[in-house]
């Protein structure tokens, strides 16, 4: 991949938390007096550019540092350790003076449309708020154009420009939300969980409303979920994540049609698929290791079907493949088969 054609790059990032709590909490009196600090390892070793225009979507199990990550890339947590870049701007390191003109290229979409709107806020003054404060020779008559104008783009009257998120259903809300994220005309734009909140009918409008959006405004999408269904439909690339760590990285045609690690095998055959009358589900062994005391070696090794001695003490490399693909297996460097 061309360094032009890379928007956002993440370098070899690490997201760690601290929840030994207070000094009382610490104090362990095994062997002596000591202090035990106790870390969440949420994010470890991740790297990933996202080409501009495409949707590069990143999936996997509740509680593997997906989410993590993209608040990483926001901002909104600073990485422990590795570079965040946008446009080859190295942005993890700036503080909020430095951050402000990133905020009107990049926005999020939140899971939670009714949380993170503010209840106290009309949709007016949600919208204005943002396009006022990065814009602050913007006229009102200007500013309730661009209003009306997004509005019309993700399908909510205008006209119900003075009601409060409570009047409205949770599909229009998340427009609202997708309104909001697009308000400064960002180019890319972190859309965490965005329709797992919503009834299953109102899911397909929003990814819809997201993938036309994509196509007029040429924006590019970090897609986080851990619902497969979703995936195939509207990603370019698929990263799939284990325990904070990256297991495969591959477009969506190949991930789906041939993927090469057995966490990903696993994944896709838990899809439920119509016509199909016996289910040839792979059945993964052991329990989720707790990312507070991850497993030497390959995290996934306590689980997999086709581990060996070596891969419970060397991590794999992240490893690219005659395809284009990228996987971190030991069996799959190796040749072993795992079918």
């Amino acid at each position: 991949m061309s360094n032009e054609n890379k928007l956002v790059s993440i370098e070899n990032v690490v997201k760690h938390f601290d929840i030994s709590g207070g000094l009382l909490d610490q104090i362990t009196l095994k062997g002596g007096l000591h202090l035990k600090k106790t870390t969440v390892k949420a994010v470890n070793n991740v790297t990933l550019s996202i080409k501009s225009g495409e949707t590069l979507s990143v999936v996997g199990e509740s509680g593997c540092g997906k989410s993590t990550l993209a608040r990483v890339v926001m901002g909104l947590y600073p990485p422990t350790a590795g570079e965040v870049y946008f446009k080859g701007d190295r942005i993890d390191n700036l503080n909020h003076k430095k951050w402000l003109p990133y905020r009107t290229k990049m926005q999020m979409i939140f899971q939670d449309p009714y949380a993170s709107l503010n209840p106290r806020k009309t949709v007016r003054q949600t919208l204005e708020e943002p396009l006022r404060f990065h814009n602050p020779k913007m006229t009102l008559a200007q500013a309730t154009d661009k209003i009306d104008e997004v509005m019309e783009q993700v399908g909510v009257d205008p006209a119900w420009i003075r009601r409060y998120p409570h009047e409205f259903s949770g599909g229009q809300r998340q427009r609202i939300s997708i309104a909001r994220g697009l308000i400064l005309d960002p180019e890319f734009i972190v859309a965490d969980e965005p329709v797992s909140a919503l009834d299953v009918s109102i899911q397909a409008q929003i990814l819809n409303l997201l993938m036309d959006l994509a196509d007029k405004r040429n924006l590019t999408y970090l897609f986080i979920t851990h619902d497969l269904s979703v995936v195939h439909h509207i990603s370019t690339r698929v990263a799939v994540m284990y325990l904070g760590t990256l297991c495969e990285l591959a477009s969506a045609s190949d991930l789906f049609h041939e993927p090469r690690h057995p966490y990903t095998r696993a994944l896709l055959s838990a899809i439920p698929k119509v016509g199909e009358k016996k289910a040839k589900h792979v059945k993964m062994k052991g329990e989720v290791p707790t990312p507070v005391n991850l497993p030497s070696g390959c995290v996934f090794h306590g689980r997999c079907l086709y581990a060996d001695e070596r891969c419970s003490r060397e991590v794999p490399k992240f490893l690219e493949l005659e395809n284009g693909s990228f996987v971190a297996c030991h069996a799959v460097e190796e040749g072993r088969s795992i079918d």
